[in-house]
């Protein structure tokens, strides 16, 4: 499946990043239990591995390595996530130059006018979480398809540009062929980290 969007008319590529993908789960399930939704699926790779998205309500997980396609792993640990009643959605991960980006469920949408702006966005599903003169961040539903309202948005006469808000991570996340590097290398040793349990919660 191929993704894009439109900027000023100019059709933007993305390389899909086929080995990650990242997902969303319920805002109830504790880090412990999204471990536990990740392990279960054979589709996904070590979920010991897994990238906890800063500030975002996303983790980043691998596919699990095996002798079908990239692409088919890719389906099936997409639809395997999906399935699972623990999960909001999932968002492929998109290689950047040398980072990862991932569209959350945001976008950046700039209008010709600000007339009329908010009772458009309105009628597509868009809620305003904040403005800067004629420019707008907006959240969508967490299992809407920000490129499909991307696109929808820019056919717009109203809508002088419209493109998902991305998130980045670097490449410290592509260390090994298997899996991810650690959040914080140093994390073995940081006694409070183990007995707090910090992680599990």
């Amino acid at each position: 499946m191929k993704y894009g969007y439109k900027v000023g008319g100019r059709q933007v590529s993305l390389q899909l990043a086929e080995d990650r993908l990242a997902v969303r789960f319920k805002d109830s399930l504790s880090r412990a239990d999204r471990l536990s939704v990740a392990a279960a699926k054979p589709e996904i790779g070590d979920p010991e591995q897994r990238f906890e998205v800063p500030s975002e309500k996303f983790t980043v997980l691998s596919v699990a390595s095996g002798p079908a396609r990239t692409a088919e792993r890719f389906d099936a640990a997409v639809a395997a996530m999906n399935a699972d009643s623990c999960v909001e959605c999932c968002s492929p991960v998109f290689v950047a130059g040398e980072a990862f980006v991932f569209a959350p469920n945001r976008l950046m949408v700039g209008f010709v006018s600000r007339k009329g702006a908010r009772k458009i966005l309105k009628a597509h599903g868009c809620e305003v979480i904040d403005r800067v003169g004629k420019e707008y961040l907006v959240s969508i539903d967490a299992g809407a398809d920000p490129f499909q309202i991307t696109a929808t948005l820019d056919a717009l006469a109203e809508v002088d540009y419209v493109e998902p808000d991305f998130v980045s991570f670097g490449t410290y996340l592509d260390q090994t062929a298997s899996g991810f590097a650690p959040l914080d290398p140093t994390s073995p040793d940081q006694y409070a980290m183990r007995i707090t349990k910090a992680e599990d919660a």
